[in-house]
């Protein structure tokens, strides 16, 4: 709750302004000169990028984000020492708070503000370059609970892994590294935007699902068709294992030969860095660029693609049809009765906002007629074969 975290930030940095003034308890003394104008620490060379800083006054130690996970405002020591407990009860609530891992105060993984011990994190071992975050570097007996791992790479090894990874594919075999690339951020960059020689690099474990942009990537590229065809084998069997009916199940087959039609975009494509060659794609080793992918949903793009060319043995008449289509929009999940237009190329933004009005109403009038659960029940039968297909897949 709100009222606890609040106590245990007040507590904690109380305590902590405490080892600053006196200069002891293992925490570097409070040294301004060295530190910078504004609490942190100077970055003139690359070491410094990748060293945490001693805490000071001004150093800011929780941030808060919106409720999207966009960043609102950071707060230091002092401001969280002298703010009242009502006006940053008023201030936390509702938000996501980032508290800097040198605050300390945690007992596996509980707050405790009496704590000062370092908090063991994700990202421990990210002042060494290419430090790895394995629990144990022989892979049979590492512990696989880990699912994904963060790590400072300099610019030449992760461009070897990489060259590794490809290297691997091509002579047609699965890379002996059972880590993928997810995301890389450069710890430092130029003032043209350029990166620099060390990369803050996310990995997730082969196999391992955490978001829908992970499962997209794979350790191999496969293609849409392919993809479409192993989801709809999949679904077929869930279809038959459950006694479904004749008209069902090529409902349901209809809806997965389309659900990903949308990534054949060729901004979800370069967005997932495909080849050029082959595809269109529906699985990518990666990496993930965001910014090419600026919100575009494929399940969207995939959503207007059916409902233009058609779904097979289906009439658009009939519940069927519209059942496939809201299936296709929610087949990541949420229901998509809200479905974002943002990235949408082959629409001008009006009719793209209302085709998405027409996605809200088809919910509703699902929802109406096949109940919440109804409705959820039948949207679990195409996402549990679309993630069986890529477990499959690897």
């Amino acid at each position: 709750e709100t009222w606890a975290v609040v106590d245990w930030l007040k507590k904690r940095c109380r305590r902590n302004l405490t080892i600053l003034e006196k200069g002891t308890g293992g925490q570097s003394t409070l040294n301004e000169a060295d530190s910078g104008s504004n609490g942190e620490g100077s970055s003139s060379e690359i070491e410094d990028s990748i060293t945490l800083r001693p805490l000071t006054r001004n150093s800011p130690v929780a941030f808060l984000l919106d409720g999207k996970g966009k960043f609102k405002e950071s707060i230091s020591l002092e401001d969280i020492d002298n703010a009242k407990t009502d006006e940053l009860n008023r201030k936390l609530a509702g938000q996501i708070v980032v508290v800097d891992a040198r605050l300390s105060g945690l007992t596996q993984g509980v707050l405790d503000a009496s704590n000062d011990g370092s908090v063991e994190t994700m990202e421990n071992g990210w002042r060494i370059p290419e430090a790895s975050l394995d629990p144990a570097p022989d892979e049979s007996s590492a512990d696989k609970s880990h699912t994904i791992r963060v790590s400072t790479l300099s610019n030449g090894e992760r461009v070897r892994r990489a060259e590794e990874r490809e290297k691997s594919r091509a002579n047609g075999g699965r890379p002996t590294d059972p880590w993928q690339e997810t995301l890389a951020l450069p710890m430092r960059e130029t003032q043209e935007g350029e990166a620099t020689a060390y990369w803050l690099v996310v990995e997730k474990r082969q196999g391992a699902t955490t978001d829908e942009e992970a499962r997209t990537m794979s350790s191999n590229y496969q293609t849409l068709d392919d993809h479409h065809a192993q989801v709809a084998s999949e679904v077929e069997k869930i279809a038959v294992a459950l006694d479904l009916s004749e008209a069902d199940q090529a409902m349901l087959i209809a809806a997965a030969r389309h659900h990903d039609a949308g990534k054949s975009a060729s901004r979800w494509q370069r967005a997932f860095n495909a080849r050029r060659n082959g595809g269109p794609f529906a699985k990518t080793p990666g990496p993930l660029h965001r910014k090419v992918l600026s919100g575009f949903r494929h399940e969207f793009q995939s959503l207007l693609a059916a409902e233009e060319a058609g779904l097979e043995g289906l009439d658009r008449e009939e519940l069927r049809f519209d059942l496939a289509l809201h299936l296709i929009a929610a087949h990541h999940g949420r229901a998509r009765p809200v479905i974002g237009i943002e990235g949408c190329d082959s629409l001008p933004p009006s009719a793209a906002a209302h085709r998405a009005h027409e996605v809200a109403l088809r919910f509703a009038r699902l929802q109406r007629q096949l109940g919440p659960w109804g409705l959820a029940w039948w949207e679990a039968l195409l996402r549990a074969a679309d993630q069986r297909a890529s477990r499959n897949l690897g």
